[in-house]
């Protein structure tokens, strides 16, 4: 039997894998890029030398592309296979909205999701797959069709994923839905590296812990991302104009539309959208508050969209005015709910077109009880404010926490075993939530914490999560260790079938 590595696209990947090879892991197959800026040093004489099968990638994305490969296998189809994995089919349906510039049908999109299962069928048949590693969270629709077809096949899949303490930090995961245990050494997955790295965690944690100053540090290691929203936009739009007018546009939020993908026919109705967020943006300005919020009131905070956090993390509550809502549904009549935008929500170009509108803004403050927020407002201050703290599962609720203060959460996050962080997905549940919210001391919350934090040491690994991730480093991180901690934990899991 062997073993399918997703993906092999730089250096840090090909140290792990060597690493995990060393270690005695079956590697038999990856996921590699044909594009040079995705590909490790010296990549055909690594995957002769360890005498590696692979696939390339980028043909997935696209319809078009993908017929060119597709090579179906049938044997695994019945109703019980398609029963297992209606739920990643429900997260590839949304997911794919942000390749969908141009509405795709959900016909065509289902239709597409079981050629993924089927072509992937044939990968795993062929090269006798029985273990899936991915490095980071699967997010991308053939990802998420893949790691579905994994687990309804029984397959041993896993996934390493960061844990925003510190990005020397890194949990690995073995399930993609909302309720997760961890058992057969996987609670204690940290203490069994540890002699590779000793001490290492348990100081990154001290250190880290000892300051309340989890939201700068993380607003810092994201500043890169924080885009100037319209220059893009523009500059984006003159490109499709000036530049090969009559080629073809290759860029993520067009990947479905196969027949409208010319540049000069994209560059309108680019435009056309972000006039409609420059629309929005004023709307959302024009109908928010400076005033806080009080005790007797909840502060639900969005989430940015598209983002992994809400597909696959958010389960089914990746729909926001859902979450809202519920929240209308289990309050008192006399609590309010304030509702504060994500400040890098629109810098995503055109991936966003179907995540907010003016109608989106329109539904949250239908209801008298609901206010916008301004987003000039620190995070900090609206949580020492309210009286209940609500995301999908976002980091606003570990950065209450961390200063005394419950959170509501309605998907998975690493910390989301925290006793005060009250995980809900039912009126009922929100309800009694709520009220644990407004009666819980800053003692006990602190406590939860400290004690959250001493048993998620058990499961931590020293290391990145995954290549992209080593830009934000500290000076004092050292690779090799990385590499060695996070690869033995790997060939842990990968034997823990």
């Amino acid at each position: 039997m062997g073993v399918l590595v997703v993906r092999l696209t730089h250096n840090y990947h090909a140290d792990l894998i060597r690493e995990l090879i060393n270690n005695g892991l079956p590697i038999k197959l990856v996921a590699i890029s044909d594009r040079n800026e995705y590909q490790p040093d010296e990549l055909d004489s690594f995957l002769k030398n360890y005498k590696l099968n692979s696939f390339n990638y980028e043909p997935l994305y696209r319809p078009d592309t993908f017929a060119k490969v597709y090579r179906p296998s049938y044997e695994k189809l019945d109703n019980k296979l398609l029963d297992k994995i209606s739920y990643y089919k429900d997260l590839f349906l949304v997911a794919t909205d942000r390749n969908c510039f141009f509405p795709v049908s959900a016909f065509e999109r289902s239709r597409l999701f079981t050629k993924y299962l089927f072509h992937f069928s044939e990968l795993i048949n062929t090269h006798k797959i029985d273990t899936i590693i991915f490095f980071g969270i699967p997010h991308g629709a053939w990802a998420i069709a893949l790691w579905g077809l994994a687990k309804s096949l029984d397959i041993n899949t896993l996934h390493t994923s960061e844990v925003q303490i510190s990005p020397q930090l890194t949990i690995i995961e073995t399930d993609l839905t909302l309720q997760r245990k961890y058992d057969k050494d996987k609670n204690i997955l940290g203490e069994l590296v540890k002699d590779i790295s000793p001490k290492k965690v348990k100081n990154i944690l001290k250190r880290k812990m000892s300051k309340n100053i989890f939201t700068q540090e993380y607003v810092n290691r994201k500043l890169d991302t924080n885009l100037n929203f319209h220059k893009n936009y523009l500059k984006r739009v003159a490109s499709l104009i000036l530049k090969k007018p009559l080629s073809i546009y290759i860029s993520p939020e067009f990947d479905l539309n196969i027949n409208r993908r010319l540049r000069i026919s994209c560059a309108i109705p680019l435009l056309k959208h972000y006039l409609k967020i420059i629309k929005a943006k004023k709307f959302y300005k024009l109908n928010s508050t400076e005033n806080l919020p009080n005790q007797n009131s909840v502060v639900l905070f969005l989430h940015a969209q598209p983002e992994a956090a809400v597909i696959p993390q958010g389960g089914y509550f990746y729909d926001q005015l859902l979450i809202l809502d519920l929240i209308l549904e289990a309050l008192p009549n006399d609590m309010d709910v304030f509702v504060k935008e994500h400040p890098w929500q629109y810098e995503t170009i055109g991936e966003d077109r179907h995540e907010r509108s003016i109608d989106f803004y329109k539904h949250l403050i239908k209801n008298k009880r609901v206010k916008l927020l301004d987003n000039s407002i620190p995070s900090s201050v609206l949580i020492k404010k309210a009286g209940a703290i609500v995301s999908t599962n976002g980091t606003v609720s570990w950065e209450s926490i961390l200063i005394g203060k419950p959170s509501i959460v309605f998907g998975w996050q690493w910390f989301t075993a925290c006793k005060s962080c009250f995980v809900v997905d039912s009126v009922e549940t929100l309800r009694k939530a709520i009220e644990k919210s407004r009666a819980i001391s800053s003692k006990e919350v602190l406590k939860d914490r400290d004690d959250f934090i001493y048993e998620l040491e058990k499961r931590l690994i020293y290391g990145a999560y995954d290549d992209h991730i080593l830009r934000d480093m500290e000076k004092d991180y050292d690779y090799d260790m990385g590499i060695r901690s996070l690869g033995k934990a790997l060939k842990i899991v990968c034997d823990k079938k």
